[in-house]
C-alpha cells in the first residue's frame, strides 16, 4: 500500500468512527461534517499534504455517503413449525457472553465499513435464525431442518458466518460448512471463515489447531482480540479440506473443543466425515451404528440446492414413497451424519430454493433418516438498499394476473448476435477457437475503461474483475484465454506506441466508446430513482484516459478451471488490488464471488432457472460504480432472466404469504411459475415429488386473508359493502346451522363495480379486487360470469357474537382468529382461512348437494391407495363444486368479521370481548371458463394436496 493510500485510508477511518455512532445519519449530514472537519483532519494525518484538496473531499463524501446510508429494504419472513420446538433464546440471551458476535460485529464496522444500520439488521436476522434451532443447553434428542432464502449476491456468507459466532458463543460444539463442489469455492469460503469466525490463517496441524502461532487475519487483527475458544481441521489452501490423517495427528473428536470445519459436497470428504464421527470414543452402539449424545451440531449447507438434494426417485410404481428407495450419495451421507448426533440443526442457504421445496416432506430412510426438506421454517431475508438484482438489470415481463406491469431493466445490458461464427451455441470440447468474437474483444475494452473510471473515482488499488462464461468445456476455455491474452497484449502495445502509420487510433476507439455508452448511462443512473448512489456521475475523458495504459497492463487473464494452475487470489493482492478477467465454466456457476466485478460476457445457455441465477455473479453491490457495469448477453438470455426474476419474485411473495398467514412449510403448498417455452426450473431428477398444474381464476376460489389495519380504509370498504347489498333485490333468508341471506341473478357488472370501488390490501395475493374485476370484465365480454349468487353470512344466535347492520340487514359477526404478526395503525391483519368447506355450496340446491358429496366420495375411493388422506371426506370437494357450476354463474360470499388475538396457549379467545378489528371478508367461488388464460406452475405435493380439499 502506498503511503498516499494510508493517510487516506487513516482519514476515512477518522471519520467513519466519529459518523457511524450517528443514528440520525442523512447525506447533507454527512457532507456538512465532512466540510466542517476535513481540514483539520488532514493536518493531523497529513499536515504537509499539497494536492487538490476539494477532490480528495469529494472523494471521502462519496465513499463514507454509500458506506454509511446503506440499508436494508424490507422484512424478514419466516414460516415455522414450532410443535417439537421450545423457545429459548429471549430466555437465556441474557447470561450468554457473546464474545464471537461482538468480535465479528467490530470487525465488520472497522474492517469493512458495514453502517451500524446493516450490522443491527445482521444482528436481528441472526438472532431470529439462532432463535429457530435449538437451546444447546436442552436435554434429550432434537434434531430441526431450515432453510434461509436469500438473493444472490446478497451477502449470505455474512449473514450465516454472524450465525456460527452466535452459535459458538451459546454453546453450539461441532459446527460444519458444506460449501460447495469445488476446491476453489471450498477454499474462497474458509478464507470468510477465518476472518469473520476464527480469526487465524494456518494450515491445521497438531501444533497449530488452535492458531497458537498462526497468522491472524480479520478478526484476530482487533486490538482487543481475545484468546481463541473455537478450533479447526480444515484450511484455507486448495487441498486444506478434511482428511482423516488430519484430524487423527491432531487427536480431536466432536465435543473436546468447539469446532468450526469447512469442507466440500464430496463423497470421500463426508464419508470420511462419517468414519470420524464414529470413531469417537464416547459414541454409543445403536441398532443404526454409532451415535453421539450431548454434542450440540450445526449444519450449514450453502448453496442447499446444489449436490444435496437426492436426485433419485422415491416413489414405486403406484406412487407411494418406498423407504428402501435409492439415495443420491452426498444426499444420503448429509442425512446420515446428521442421525448421528442426539442434537443436530441443518439450516441450508441458498438463492434458488426451487429445488428445494420439491423435496418430499414425507420421505424417510431407515438409515439415513427424514429427507432434508425445510420442515421446522424457511427464513427470506431482504436485500439490502443497494443491491442489484435481475428486476433491476433485465426488467420483470408483464404479469396480470398477480398485478405486475411489465418493467424496463437498466442500460446496463449489450445485446450480442456476433459470436456464432467464432463460438457455436452448440459446440463440443474438440471446438478449435481462431478468432474472438468483435463483441467480445469490445468487451475487454469495456473492462478497462470501467477500471480506469474507478480509479478517478478515488477507488484505488480495488479488485477489478471482468467474467467471461461462453463454454463449460476445459479446452475451449483455455483457447479462449490464450485469445483474450494476445488481445490484451495488442491493445497494450497500441496504446503505448501508437498506431504507427494506421489511421486508427485505439484511444480514439476507446473514447467513442466512453462518450458513446459510458456517459450517457451514467447520466441516465445518476437521475434514475432506481439506484441511489452518490458517486454515480460521468467523470472527464481527459482524466478516464490518464489510466489506460495503467489498468491495460495490470490486467491479468485467469483461468477458473480444473486445468488451471493459476489461482484467482485476491487475498495476495490486498495492497494493489487484483485487475482479472477470468474464464470459466462450471467454477463461476456457484457461490465463487468475482471481487469488484464490472463487466461480464456471457453466453453459456443453461435452460435451468437455478443454474442461470447463480450464473448471474454480476448480480449484487457494487458501491461507487453500478454505473460502470456492463453485460454482455444474448437478447434471448435478457428475456429468459427477465421471466426467471419474475418467478422468483412470486416465490418470495408467497413465502411473505405464507408467514402472514401463519402457515408451517408442511401446511403450505409452494408452487413456481413455468416458462411457456424451453426453460425448466431445476434439473428434472430434482422436481420428481413436483407436478405441474395450470392456475387462473378459472375454477378456483379466491378468499380475502388479508386485511386493512386502516380505521379509514375498513370504514370506507364497509360503507361500499353496504351500499352494495341497499342496491340488490329482496333476498331470501335462511335459518338453521346456518344463518345467511341469499341472492340470485346479480349482475356481472354489479360484481364487478364492488372490487372495481374496495380496496384490498397489496398482500391479498389471490384476492386483489383489481385483479378480480379484470377478471370478471373480461368473462362478461365472453358470456361469461353474466348472473351471480350473492350470499351474506351471519354468526348464527350465539350471545358471544356481537351484532351488526350491514346494508340494513342485520347479522352477528363470523369470528375468525388472526395468524402471523399483528401490524400496528396503517399495517395488516392475516387469517389463515376465511370460508368454511359447505359455504361453497350454499348457492345449490339438496339435490346437488348429494351428487357433489356422492361425487367426492367415489374420487376418495378411486384414488384413495395413492391418498394421505385416512378416513373418507366429510365435506365436499371445492373442485367438484366448481366443476358443478356454469360458466355463466359465479358465487360472491360476503363474511361479518370479528377478528381476534389467539391467547397465549393458541386458544381462540372470542366471547371475551378482545375485538381488535371488525370489517368485511369475501370469497368468490368461480366455475371452469373455457376461454380463460392460465399460467403454469409446478407445484410440491403439499400444493397439490391442498388444491384437492
Amino acid at each position: 500500500m502506498t503511503d498516499d493510500q494510508k493517510w487516506l485510508n487513516k482519514i476515512q477511518q477518522m471519520f467513519w468512527i466519529v459518523l457511524n455512532d450517528n443514528e440520525d445519519l442523512s447525506e447533507d449530514y454527512i457532507r456538512k461534517y465532512i466540510d466542517s472537519n476535513f481540514q483539520s483532519f488532514l493536518g493531523f494525518v497529513n499536515p504537509g499534504f499539497s494536492g487538490d484538496k476539494e477532490e480528495i473531499k469529494e472523494l471521502l463524501m462519496n465513499s463514507l455517503i454509500n458506506s454509511l446510508l446503506t440499508t436494508v429494504a424490507g422484512d424478514i419472513n419466516s414460516v415455522d413449525f414450532n410443535e417439537d420446538h421450545i423457545p429459548w433464546l429471549e430466555n437465556r440471551k441474557s447470561e450468554i457472553k457473546f464474545d464471537f458476535w461482538d468480535r465479528y460485529a467490530q470487525y465488520l464496522s472497522l474492517g469493512k465499513n458495514w453502517s451500524q444500520s446493516l450490522i443491527r439488521s445482521l444482528d436481528y436476522s441472526t438472532d431470529l435464525i439462532l432463535g429457530k434451532i435449538e437451546d444447546p443447553e436442552r436435554d434429550g434428542q432434537w434434531d430441526r431442518r431450515g432453510m434461509v432464502v436469500g438473493d444472490v449476491q446478497s451477502g449470505k456468507t455474512a449473514n450465516y458466518i454472524g450465525l456460527i459466532n452466535k452459535a459458538l458463543d451459546s454453546g453450539y460444539k461441532l459446527i460444519i460448512i458444506l460449501a460447495g463442489m469445488h476446491n476453489s469455492l471450498r477454499s474462497q469460503t474458509q478464507i470468510r471463515v477465518n476472518e469473520g469466525v476464527l480469526g487465524f490463517d494456518t494450515p491445521p496441524d497438531k501444533s497449530l489447531i488452535e492458531g497458537r502461532f498462526a497468522h491472524k487475519t480479520g478478526v484476530g487483527k482487533l486490538d482487543d482480540f481475545r484468546e481463541h475458544k473455537a478450533a479447526t481441521l480444515t484450511s484455507s489452501v486448495e487441498n486444506g479440506d478434511f482428511s482423516l490423517k488430519v484430524a487423527g495427528q491432531a487427536g480431536i473428536y466432536p465435543g473436546q473443543i468447539p469446532l468450526v470445519l469447512v469442507v466440500k459436497k464430496n463423497y470421500s470428504v463426508l464419508r470420511n466425515i462419517l468414519r470420524w464421527t464414529e470413531s469417537t470414543a464416547w459414541a454409543k452402539d445403536t441398532e443404526q451404528g454409532k451415535y453421539i449424545e450431548n454434542v450440540p451440531f450445526l449444519m450449514i449447507d450453502d448453496e442447499a440446492d446444489n449436490a444435496s438434494v437426492n436426485t433419485n426417485s422415491i416413489y414405486d410404481r403406484s406412487g407411494n414413497v418406498n423407504t428402501d428407495s435409492d439415495i443420491t450419495r452426498i444426499n444420503g451421507l448429509i442425512r446420515e451424519i446428521l442421525t448421528k448426533y442426539e442434537k443436530s440443526a441443518y439450516i441450508g442457504y441458498t438463492a434458488t430454493p426451487f429445488a428445494n421445496i420439491f423435496i418430499d416432506p414425507e420421505s424417510e430412510s431407515g438409515i439415513c433418516g427424514q429427507d432434508l426438506f425445510p420442515r421446522s421454517f424457511i427464513v427470506s431475508l431482504p436485500s439490502s438498499s443497494g443491491y442489484i438484482g435481475p428486476d433491476k438489470i433485465f426488467g420483470l415481463n408483464s404479469a396480470p394476473e398477480i398485478n405486475v406491469e411489465k418493467t424496463e431493466g437498466l442500460p446496463l445490458v449489450i445485446n450480442i448476435s456476433d459470436y456464432g461464427d467464432y463460438i457455436p451455441d452448440r459446440h463440443n470440447k474438440y471446438l478449435k477457437i481462431d478468432e474472438l468474437p468483435p463483441s467480445l474483444k469490445k468487451s475487454v475494452r469495456y473492462f478497462i475503461l470501467a477500471s480506469a473510471a474507478r480509479e478517478v473515482r478515488g477507488q484505488k488499488n480495488t479488485h477489478n474483475s471482468m467474467l467471461v462464461h461462453v463454454t463449460r468445456f476445459v479446452d475451449v476455455q483455455n483457447q479462449v484465454a490464450e485469445l483474450l491474452l494476445k488481445e490484451l497484449e495488442i491493445i497494450r502495445h497500441r496504446l503505448k506506441y501508437g498506431e504507427g502509420k494506421s489511421s486508427l487510433d485505439i484511444r480514439d476507439e476507446f473514447r467513442k466508446l466512453w462518450e458513446d455508452n459510458f456517459v450517457p448511462v451514467s447520466a441516465f443512473i445518476a437521475e434514475s430513482d432506481e439506484i441511489d448512489d452518490s458517486a454515480v456521475g460521468v467523470s472527464r475523458w481527459d482524466d478516464v484516459e490518464k489510466h489506460l495504459l495503467k489498468y491495460a497492463f495490470k490486467t491479468q487473464v485467469i483461468t477458473a478451471n480444473g486445468s488451471s494452475k493459476e489461482a484467482l487470489e485476491y487475498r495476495s493482492h490486498r495492497e494493489s488490488g487484483l485487475s482479472a478477467i477470468v474464464v470459466g465454466g462450471d467454477k463461476l456457476s456457484r457461490g465463487l464471488t468475482l471481487e469488484g466485478l464490472t463487466v461480464s460476457y456471457f453466453l453459456r445457455a443453461s435452460r435451468m432457472y437455478d443454474t442461470l441465477m447463480q450464473m448471474g455473479r454480476w448480480f449484487g453491490f457494487h458501491p461507487g460504480y453500478p454505473d460502470l457495469c456492463r453485460i454482455f448477453t444474448t437478447p434471448e438470455l435478457s428475456d429468459w432472466y427477465s421471466h426467471i426474476a419474475l418467478a422468483n419474485m412470486e416465490l418470495r411473495e408467497e413465502l411473505r404469504h405464507m408467514a402472514d398467514r401463519g402457515m408451517t412449510p408442511q401446511e403450505y403448498g409452494l408452487r413456481v411459475r413455468n416458462h411457456p417455452d424451453t426453460l425448466i426450473i431445476t434439473s428434472l431428477n430434482k422436481m420428481r415429488a413436483g407436478e405441474t398444474v395450470r392456475v387462473s381464476y378459472s375454477g378456483t376460489i379466491s378468499e380475502s386473508v388479508v386485511y386493512h389495519n386502516d380505521r379509514g380504509i375498513i370504514q370506507k370498504n364497509n360503507a361500499i359493502y353496504s351500499e352494495f347489498l341497499r342496491k340488490l333485490e329482496t333476498p331470501s333468508k335462511y335459518e338453521g346451522k346456518k344463518e345467511y341471506y341469499k341472492w340470485t341473478a346479480v349482475p356481472g357488472e354489479s360484481v364487478a363495480g364492488l372490487f372495481s370501488d374496495i380496496e384490498t390490501h397489496e398482500d391479498s395475493f389471490k384476492a386483489d379486487s383489481h385483479l378480480l374485476e379484470n377478471y370478471i370484465r373480461n368473462a362478461l365480454r365472453r358470456d361469461e360470469l353474466r348472473e351471480w349468487t350473492v350470499i351474506l353470512l351471519s354468526g348464527g344466535s350465539s350471545g358471544k357474537r356481537e351484532r351488526v347492520n350491514a346494508g340494513g340487514y342485520d347479522v352477528s359477526c363470523i369470528i375468525r382468529s388472526l395468524s402471523g404478526s399483528i401490524e400496528g395503525e396503517g399495517g395488516k391483519f392475516s387469517i389463515k382461512r376465511l370460508v368454511s368447506p359447505r359455504d361453497e355450496w350454499l348457492d345449490f340446491d339438496r339435490e346437488m348437494q348429494d351428487r357433489i358429496m356422492k361425487e367426492t366420495l367415489n374420487e376418495y375411493e378411486i384414488s384413495k391407495e395413492k391418498s394421505r388422506r385416512k378416513k373418507p371426506p366429510s365435506n365436499p370437494s371445492g373442485i367438484i363444486i366448481r366443476e358443478n357450476r356454469s360458466e355463466k354463474n359465479g358465487l360472491l360470499l360476503l363474511y361479518p368479521l370479528d377478528l381476534r388475538e389467539k391467547s397465549s396457549d393458541g386458544s381462540n379467545i372470542s366471547g371475551r370481548g378482545e375485538t381488535v378489528i371488525k370489517t368485511v371478508g369475501f370469497a368468490v367461488s368461480f366455475p371452469k371458463s373455457r376461454y380463460c388464460d392460465v399460467v403454469e406452475y409446478r407445484v410440491n405435493r403439499i400444493f397439490s394436496n391442498n388444491e384437492a380439499v
